[in-house]
């Protein structure tokens, strides 16, 4: 399982002998899909890290600790697998010992992070509890239930104004009556 190369002839769209990899060959070399494999562990990783969230109450900075840690370690073996040229420091490919580091680095933040408050969005949304849909909740006179089959809540008519009363005046509790002009007509004073 390695894919083939060739360096192809661009204006014959042949094979040409190699001017890289294995010089003069036919196949200049075979190489590991490296690209591939990072797609799948990163999309593992995210699995992870959703599960992760989802399960513990991580605090703040841990899921990006999670990620650096995973991301890092699956970069480390990924890096391993390749066979182009890089340079290298105490026979190690320099891309993996950046991966090391960065992982060391995720676990610190994730160890200093341990036991402190969770993240703000956790706590957002562990507050907001789905309202009992079994009751609805009081309209503006005090009525409570579904509005009517006509779209309107009890107590208004058409145009949005109270409905006169059974006692012939209009209902002004939801009128603004200290204020001219906005339609409502003020009752006797109050002595």
């Amino acid at each position: 399982w390695k894919l083939q190369i060739h360096d192809m002839d661009v204006a014959t769209g042949r094979p040409q002998p190699c001017s890289f990899g294995d010089r003069g060959m036919s196949v200049c070399g075979y190489y590991q899909p490296t690209f591939l494999y990072e797609l799948i562990w990163n999309l593992i990783i995210a699995a992870l890290i959703l599960w992760a969230d989802r399960r513990f109450r991580l605090a703040r900075g841990q899921v990006f600790a999670i990620y650096v840690m995973g991301y890092t370690a699956g970069r480390f073996v990924i890096e391993s697998l390749r066979s182009d040229h890089a340079n290298q420091i105490f026979g190690m490919r320099v891309n993996n010992w950046v991966a090391l580091i960065a992982f060391v680095g995720g676990v610190v933040i994730f160890l200093r992070q341990r036991g402190k408050e969770p993240s703000a969005a956790l706590i957002a949304a562990s507050a907001t509890e789905p309202a009992d849909q079994t009751t609805a909740p009081a309209s503006a006179d005090g009525t409570t239930g579904p509005p009517s089959a006509d779209g309107l809540d009890a107590g208004e008519s058409e145009l949005g104004e109270p409905e006169s009363t059974e006692s012939g005046g209009t209902d002004l509790t939801s009128r603004d009556v200290d204020h001219p002009g906005s339609g409502a007509t003020p009752g006797p004073p109050d002595r």
